[in-house]
């Protein structure tokens, strides 16, 4: 099963490189979230803000970071939603929804070189905006995150 849950997010990754690949009822998007921005140690990154107008109630969303770093930081990835409209004060991380990711370090990813792709699960929370927010939790060193959303 993690296989196939790897190979699925491999070539979702593919589509990234080829720029999306567009069929007869689906579309594969994937946009720069996170563009070389540092994660000071201890503190934390929004991503720009991504619009779910027009987006397929039960499409599928794949965040894909890309993390280095000259110490060793820890990363944490989750989604904050709103509902109303775009300021900072209205997102919110919904109760009862797991983290993308935690402990994402330089030397996470199956090739071992800070890349990766996780499926993003909204459990059933949806609304009009979100963002990722990536967090340095280990509070000791700074890292450079490249990030990529992908949507279907």
């Amino acid at each position: 099963m993690k296989a196939l849950k790897i190979l699925a997010l491999c070539l979702l990754f593919v589509f990234l490189l080829a720029g999306g690949v567009y069929s007869s009822d689906q579309f594969i998007e994937f946009t720069k979230i996170f563009d070389n921005v540092t994660v000071s140690a201890g503190s934390y990154v929004d991503s720009s803000i991504i619009r779910l107008d027009g987006t397929r109630p039960d499409g599928y969303f794949v965040f894909c970071p890309e993390v280095s770093a000259t110490g060793d930081p820890t990363l944490k990835f989750e989604f904050l939603i709103s509902y109303t409209d775009t300021k900072d004060s209205s997102f919110l991380e919904p109760t009862g929804v797991s983290d993308i990711a935690t402990g994402f370090t330089k030397t996470s990813g199956n090739g071992s070189n800070g890349k990766d792709c996780f499926s993003i699960d909204f459990n059933g929370i949806f609304g009009k905006y979100f963002k990722i927010r990536a967090t340095e939790t280990g509070g000791a060193d700074d890292a450079t995150l490249t990030g990529y959303l992908g949507r279907q």
